[in-house]
């Protein structure tokens, strides 16, 4: 009974962090969760794929001065997601002051994926649907994507597959870096970093959903993902669809080296959003 006890408050902590930075479990009630279009799009997905949102992570709020509008049309977007070569660079300097000296930096660990699954056929018990379902139609085209990329070959160890059973993968590479804490001389080897996929409620276009879906359905169901390992970065980066998206958090210290030796030119001053196309979405509005 006590190792049963241990093993699963091992399992709540590893889950959910420190105390004070504590993302809640699956959401007793499944209905859709309201989201307020006056959040960054960034925001709008955190409350969508989440029962309460990390402590301390809010928006930032700019004014439209500090927004180079020559660079980006922010009118046609919804939120603030830009895509000058996988950075922030439609900020002019009173932006980037405002982002970089502002208190809704929030550390984490993990990265942490909001998918959604078109469910008029799906349940948001069937758990091993759902999780087939995110890693065959999400997960497989972004990895191969990724492995077919400069970043995953040029690296120190070029990253390998070592194992694919159902797009459930076994890794050797560089990849596997960011949480180890032993000498490199080890084996880069590391089991498949999407350990948790869980449904945590369902959305429908009028309610729940921050944008307009490529793939329609009358329901979707809202998909939690953790990678504690963070070995998920290079296929974050190459995100394929509309319907995943990826919490990249403010990275500090070990861990920001060890990424940005792995993966060049990764923002480590400020969480953020990952889309398709490497599109970046920071948790910023625009005062009005």
């Amino acid at each position: 009974m006590n190792k049963i006890l241990l093993a699963t408050t091992l399992a709540a902590t590893l889950l959910s962090g420190c105390a004070t930075q504590k993302f809640e479990d699956v959401p007793r009630d499944p209905s859709p969760q309201s989201i307020d279009k006056n959040d960054s799009f960034a925001m709008q997905l955190m409350i969508s794929g989440f029962d309460k949102i990390p402590n301390g992570l809010k928006d930032i709020e700019i004014d439209q001065s500090a927004v180079d509008a020559d660079v980006v049309d922010y009118s046609v977007m919804t939120g603030l997601g830009l895509l000058s070569n996988g950075g922030l660079g439609a900020l002019t300097g009173f932006g980037w002051a405002a982002l970089l000296n502002s208190g809704a930096n929030y550390d984490s660990s993990f990265i942490y994926y909001i998918a959604y699954v078109p469910a008029d056929d799906i349940d948001i018990s069937e758990t091993r649907k759902i999780q087939q379902y995110v890693r065959d139609n999400y997960i497989a085209p972004a990895m191969n994507a990724y492995m077919a990329s400069d970043a995953s070959k040029n690296t120190e160890v070029p990253v390998q597959i070592i194992s694919n059973v159902n797009n459930v993968y076994t890794l050797r590479g560089s990849i596997c870096l960011p949480k180890l804490k032993k000498s490199r001389e080890r084996h880069y080897n590391c089991n498949d970093p999407f350990e948790s996929i869980i449904g945590n409620r369902y959305a429908t276009i009028e309610k729940g959903m921050p944008f307009n879906p490529s793939i329609k359905a009358n329901r979707y169901i809202v998909v939690r993902v953790v990678d504690s390992a963070m070995s998920s970065l290079g296929v974050a980066k190459n995100l394929q669809t509309d319907m995943m998206y990826a919490f990249i958090p403010k990275l500090n210290g070990y861990h920001a080296d060890l990424v940005n030796e792995v993966i060049p030119n990764t923002i480590i001053n400020n969480p953020y959003i990952l889309g398709k196309d490497n599109a970046i979405y920071p948790f910023i509005t625009i005062r009005k």
